[in-house]
């Protein structure tokens, strides 16, 4: 009896050991899996934080870039081309910035959101980032990076709002001095070669007059009033806009022959 009752004590023992040594193990993976996981949520948030901070810092170039751009423009209206041309170096250097800034958020959330696909709050930002990038490509022309960033878009924009956003129509209200002046609106489309040429968007109408549902890209305002010079008005309704337009007719014998006036206003340069 003491023989059997010491092998079930040796058994018990034994079991003992192999359970604390199960136990000690289940708790080393567990320690290095919970070390593991904050390490990865560190990386994923320094990822973020640095990509946060460059869509700030392409916010404050945006604004520059608006100022910039606007001073450029008045420029040129005013018939001062050497001053003009140099400050358009000016816009086309913060041009080259913003898009820069953009690259590199990009080059920060797609790393984090590859490490962690489950992260709402880096998706949402990686999200944004190409939603700005695919709009300044569309803004410089760049037709073959709208589509791949839309593309990219779609794998990140989970609640759908930001491809919402690019769809949206812009509207556009015309008035002019004197009133009653037929205008035809013609937007530049693709004409199949690679070249972009104005077409009719639809019939002439008269100031004023507002328009709504209109797809965002270039367009070109025909202006035409008897006894005043005829007028070409091109402007850019970005998506989602709400622009108003206030144009001036000048009489006819104010403008000389084989010359268009061209009013001031907001247009893709």
């Amino acid at each position: 009896r003491a023989s059997q009752r010491g092998v079930r004590r040796s058994r018990r023992l034994r079991w003992t050991a192999a359970a604390i040594v199960v136990l000690a193990l289940a708790g080393t993976w567990a320690a290095v899996r919970l070390n593991a996981s904050r390490e990865l949520a560190a990386r994923v948030d320094a990822k973020l934080a640095a990509g946060r901070d460059d869509l700030a810092e392409a916010k404050t170039v945006e604004a520059e870039l608006a100022r910039l751009e606007k001073n450029a423009f008045a420029l040129f209206d005013a018939r001062r081309p050497e001053e003009a041309e140099t400050a358009w170096t000016e816009v086309l250097a913060a041009r080259r910035r913003l898009v820069d800034t953009l690259a590199r958020a990009a080059g920060d959330l797609e790393p984090a959101a590859a490490l962690d696909p489950g992260r709402a709050d880096v998706r949402a930002a990686f999200a944004d980032t190409l939603y700005e990038r695919a709009r300044r490509a569309e803004m410089y022309g760049d037709d073959a990076a709208v589509r791949e960033l839309l593309l990219r878009l779609a794998l990140y924009d989970d609640d759908g709002s930001r491809r919402r956003r690019w769809a949206a129509p812009a509207r556009l209200s015309v008035r002019s001095t004197p009133p009653g002046a037929a205008v035809m609106v013609e937007r530049y489309v693709d004409d199949g070669t690679g070249r972009v040429a104005p077409q009719p968007s639809g019939s002439p109408v008269q100031t004023p007059f507002a328009l709504a549902g209109l797809a965002p890209g270039s367009y070109r305002l025909q202006l035409r009033s008897p006894g005043y010079g005829d007028v070409s008005y091109p402007l850019t309704l970005p998506r989602d806009a709400n622009l108003e337009v206030d144009v001036t007719l000048f009489p006819a014998a104010e403008i000389p022959p084989g010359f268009a006036y061209v009013p001031a206003g907001p247009s893709r340069r």
